[in-house]
């Protein structure tokens, strides 16, 4: 099994950290303060973003206390993120899918939207207002884009702008306490229905 680096990534240069067998998730002790980051990666493996590995079948990016990323999960049957970013925007809070510098696409449909933060701004991690969607950052990790996914496809970067932009209170705000809005005459299929689709 091998797995690949998206370019977009590299340009980034987060620490990432790698992943066994079909977990989700990083067993090696003590990830959360790994310091690799993809360039020392990529120096090791003489500057190629393809990684031939028998062990480790994916890597990890581990966000730092300056990173966000808007977790959006769709799975058939279940609760649907992008019904709740859609609440979100029909009442009146911002469209952080326009707003994203990087947008990550899982095969099973959901997405990751990456943002810089405030490092001093505390987030909480999810909202019963808006179910299906969280907010990472510190602590926690993202399957990287150029990953296989453990049920098929991999990771891909669709939208890329160079840069992170920065997130704040006017998106956080609405995953605190008495922060949902009213739901009344929403029309939840309009603005991300089209953008629902994965592999």
């Amino acid at each position: 099994m091998s797995f690949d680096i998206d370019p977009a990534i590299s340009d980034l240069n987060p620490r990432v950290v790698p992943i066994r067998g079909n977990s989700k998730g990083p067993s090696i002790k003590g990830w959360t303060d790994i310091q690799d980051r993809v360039d020392d990666w990529l120096e090791e493996n003489k500057g190629d973003l393809h990684f031939e590995e028998d062990e480790y079948h994916r890597y990890g990016i581990v966000l730092d206390e300056d990173m966000v990323i808007v977790d959006i999960d769709c799975h058939d049957g279940a609760e649907n993120g992008y019904e709740s970013l859609n609440q979100i925007v029909k009442a009146g809070g911002p469209d952080v899918w326009d707003q994203a510098g990087l947008v990550v696409l899982s095969p099973s449909g959901g997405r990751h939207l990456f943002f810089k933060k405030d490092p001093s701004i505390k987030i909480p991690k999810s909202s019963k207002a808006f179910p299906a969607i969280d907010l990472l950052s510190k602590g926690a990790q993202v399957i990287g884009a150029g990953s296989n996914h453990v049920q098929g496809g991999k990771y891909k970067v669709e939208t890329w702008k160079g840069e992170l932009t920065t997130l704040g209170e006017e998106f956080f705000s609405w995953f605190r306490p008495h922060s949902k809005p009213s739901a009344d005459n929403i029309d939840f299929g309009d603005q991300y229905g089209d953008r629902m689709g994965g592999e």
